[in-house]
């Protein structure tokens, strides 16, 4: 058995404490989608986001992933099925886009700030569709595109 040194502790013990100095700094700025809606007319997805900071001055985007077909994620006729039950599912188009604070500073207030925000489909052709919005954490909401 091999005894960890002084040296090697300390080493660990500052490498632990980057890294949850790190994973604290990133909950102090996460952001929450408070509301979203697609407007048919515009074409165009509105979001109500709340996020920290001390400079309301942030640029955010929505980097979009492919379009995919899958069963609807919205779809709860599908709890407990049998699996004969599941391959009757009509699969549908989706797509998922993870919401960035693309301002490119680090902003660490800890003021609660809120922005409107209006983004364009990532994919015009991927509809009818299902859309999924992520942001920090566990923040994300799915609209359905007509």
């Amino acid at each position: 058995m091999k005894l960890v040194t002084h040296k090697s502790f300390n080493y660990l013990i500052l490498i632990l404490t980057l890294v949850t100095g790190a994973l604290l700094s990133e909950g102090a700025q996460a952001n929450r989608i408070q509301s979203a809606y697609f407007n048919n007319q515009s074409e165009r997805i509105f979001l109500d986001l709340v996020f920290m900071g001390g400079n309301k001055a942030h640029e955010f985007e929505i980097q979009w992933d492919s379009c995919v077909e899958g069963p609807s994620s919205l779809n709860n006729d599908l709890q407990g099925a049998t699996p004969s039950e599941t391959h009757s599912v009509k699969l549908v188009k989706q797509m998922a886009g993870r919401l960035v604070d693309t301002s490119g500073w680090d902003d660490t207030g800890t003021q609660e700030l809120q922005a409107s925000l209006v983004f364009p489909l990532g994919d015009p052709n991927c509809r009818p569709a299902e859309i999924t919005i992520l942001s920090d954490r566990n923040s994300r909401v799915t609209l359905q595109i007509p």
